[in-house]
């Protein structure tokens, strides 16, 4: 495995990690995952995902992105018809993410 893979994957869990812990979220609930399907991400050994599953002491359901899954076949394929809701359904979704994050700090 590329060191800087397992680098990436270390970063990631660590990141991961604090996100979970700054939240105070209750871990024993955390059932899936969801990658963008980078290197870094997945595989079965030292990689993010892998060591999400080793942290959490059970497996876990993985998923890729649904966006990114459509943007890969959209590089093959005309999708454009497909893309362009998907894209500004998820552009919505952020949008009310980050308004509801700033209304709960303020």
């Amino acid at each position: 495995m590329s060191r800087s893979i397992e680098k990436k994957a270390s970063y990631t869990l660590e990141k991961v990690k604090s996100c979970l812990g700054n939240q105070q979220l209750d871990l024993s609930k955390r059932l899936s995952v969801c990658t963008d399907g980078a290197p870094s991400m997945i595989g079965k050994a030292a990689r993010a995902v892998a060591m999400l599953k080793s942290f959490f002491g059970r497996p876990l359901l993985k998923y890729h992105c649904i966006i990114h899954q459509y943007s890969l076949c959209g590089k093959g394929l005309s999708l454009q018809h497909v893309m362009v809701p998907v894209v500004k359904c998820e552009q919505n979704y952020s949008k009310r993410i980050k308004q509801k994050t700033i209304q709960r700090m303020l």
